[in-house]
């Protein structure tokens, strides 16, 4: 893994979360605790470029082939392999990687998008609108008002830019997983040959 590169993206990662903590202090949206429902849609795709952060982090600490012995085992779901369910309550659960989670999983709930018009538009998550829907109407009037929120589209060009051919590569969750240690193992296995 590229570490100018690793480094980039987390400083982009760094630069969603303080647009999120912006957000968040302005209007006290935020996501229930221990919530993960997002987590369970099969449809996020992302690109393997932005694990590099978090491969950088299973090579640092051994873990890459523990991962990628639960990615090749066949009860694996196809939820996000690092979403971890409460087994006291299923809808329930936390990411295991929090801290070096793709762009989706920062940006899902508290991004928008640009209307035709020009103007910002926020898309809370359905929970978040039915649990918190007066944070939900402040952000909204908070991003027309002020016109900063982070865009999703934004930061994937930004990503597209490190690396253009990766970066512009998506697939579902687990499969980019998959990709990026299977890479990154054959990286530290030739790596290591003399």
């Amino acid at each position: 893994m590229n570490p100018q590169i690793t480094r980039k993206i987390m400083n982009l990662f760094a630069r969603i979360d303080n647009q999120i903590s912006n957000l968040i202090w302005h209007t006290g949206l935020r996501c229930p605790d221990y919530c993960g429902r997002c987590c369970y849609n099969k449809r996020v795709d992302i690109s393997p470029l932005e694990l590099y952060p978090l491969v950088s982090f299973f090579i640092h600490t051994g873990a890459l082939e523990i991962w990628l012995e639960k990615l090749y085992n066949p009860d694996t779901g196809v939820t996000c392999i690092f979403h971890q369910s409460d087994p006291l309550n299923p809808d329930k659960g936390r990411c295991l990687v929090y801290s070096f989670r793709p762009c989706v999983c920062r940006l899902f709930g508290f991004s928008g998008r640009i209307a035709d018009t020009g103007e910002h538009i926020m898309l809370p998550c359905k929970v978040q609108s039915k649990e918190y829907p007066e944070a939900v109407q402040m952000a909204r009037h908070f991003v027309q008002g002020q016109k900063k929120i982070p865009l999703l589209t934004g930061y994937k060009q930004r990503l597209m830019h490190l690396d253009p051919e990766l970066g512009n590569k998506y697939m579902p969750m687990n499969q980019a997983i998959k990709f990026v240690l299977e890479k990154a193992a054959i990286i530290q296995k030739y790596s290591t040959v003399e």
